[in-house]
Order: C-alpha cells, then structure tokens, then sequence
C-alpha cells in the first residue's frame, strides 16, 4: 500500500508542476500584451515602441530552448523546470518594479530565457515519467498550455483593473517563485523523480561501474 501511495503521489506531483509549467509559460508569455495597454497611458509611449520590448524576449524563447533541451539530458529535468519556475518569478518581479523602457526590455529578455526552457524539458520528462496512457498526459498538459495562454488577458486585466500594471507582474512573478520552492522541497525529498525507472538506471549504472572496476 506504501508502494502504491508513494508512486501515486510522483505521479499527481509530477503532474501538478509539469501542468503549472506549462500554464505559467504561456501565461507569462502573453500578460505582456494586455499589460502594454495600461502602460501605454501610465508611461505616456506609443504601443509600437512598448510592442517592440517584447521582441528581443520572443526570439530568446526560441533560442534558449536547444541549450535548456541539453542541460535537461545531461542534468536534471525537475532542476531544470525548478530554474524555470524561479527564474520567470524573479524576472516577473523585477519587471514590477521598472521605470524605464530598457530595462522593461532587459527583464522581459530574461522572462524570455527562463520561459524557454519548459518546452524542450516539462513535456519530454511527462513522457519519461508515464507508467502508461502518455497520450491522455500529454493531451491534458496542452490543455493547461492553452488555458495560460487563453487566461492571460482576462486574469491580467483584471489584476491591472484592481491593483495597477506593476502587480500584473509581481502577483504572478511570486506564484512563479512559491511553486519553483515547493518542487524544490519535492525534489530534494525524492517525491519527484527524473523518470519513472530512475533507480533502476542509477543501480544498473553502479553495478556497471563495479564490474569494470572489478
């Protein structure tokens, strides 16, 4: 029953912070344009040159994406994912508290570096970590993409409407920032894994090590 337990909560866990990945990215990478309304009025710059601070970030994201891919297959995919989740939260955070163009600019590039890495890390190590029925897994965490995407407008208006534009930032900068501590904790408790025959690879690594020292 132990066994069980525990391979069921690696399971829901894994799944909860590969799909708040995922959502957060899109999320993250969405918010700005809704976010430029509000700034356009509050720092007096037309939408063209505030629309243009988000281009340096939009070509990162692709470029950033083939090195995080590699550092994951060498590394550690839920380490990576933990950077991922702490690096778009302080990126967030110190996008709050900006008061200039450039380093808006310089921040959403950073934005930009850490919202790279999910992609070519969440959704490999979700195929990693399936027991079985991939497929449904995969399909649910596209559905939580989607949905950051999609959501990004309407939370972030509503955020702007209630609390100003620097906390359309700041609010899901310190989400990012919990959720990367909590996978952190996981992590270093063993409650999340790299895949799902983790140890039986590191035991068949050693006894291979053993032998050739033998």
């Amino acid at each position: 029953m132990k066994l069980i337990s525990k391979n069921n909560s690696q399971k829901y866990l894994t799944a909860f912070f590969s799909n708040s990945g995922h959502f957060l990215m899109h999320y993250m990478a969405a918010m700005y344009f809704t976010i430029i309304l509000s700034l356009q009025k509050d720092w007096n710059v037309n939408y063209e040159e505030l629309f243009e601070l988000w281009f340096p970030a939009s070509i990162i994201i692709g470029l950033f994406s083939i090195p995080a891919g590699r550092m994951a297959d060498i590394w550690s995919s839920p380490g990576m994912l933990i950077i991922m989740f702490l690096g778009m939260g302080f990126s967030a955070f110190f996008c709050s508290l900006v008061g200039e163009q450039l380093m808006l600019m310089l921040f959403l590039g950073s934005l930009g570096i850490f919202a790279a890495i999910y992609h070519p890390v969440g959704i490999p190590w979700m195929i990693k970590t399936s027991s079985s029925k991939p497929g449904i897994r995969l399909a649910i965490n596209g559905l939580f993409g989607g949905l950051g995407a999609s959501a990004a407008a309407i939370i972030t208006g509503w955020i702007i409407s209630n609390y100003g534009w620097r906390s359309s930032f700041l609010i899901p900068g310190v989400s990012c920032i919990i959720i990367g501590i909590i996978m952190f904790l996981c992590f270093q408790k063993k409650l999340i894994k790299e895949s799902k025959n983790y140890d039986t690879l590191i035991n068949n690594d050693k006894k291979k090590d053993s032998n050739i020292n033998a």
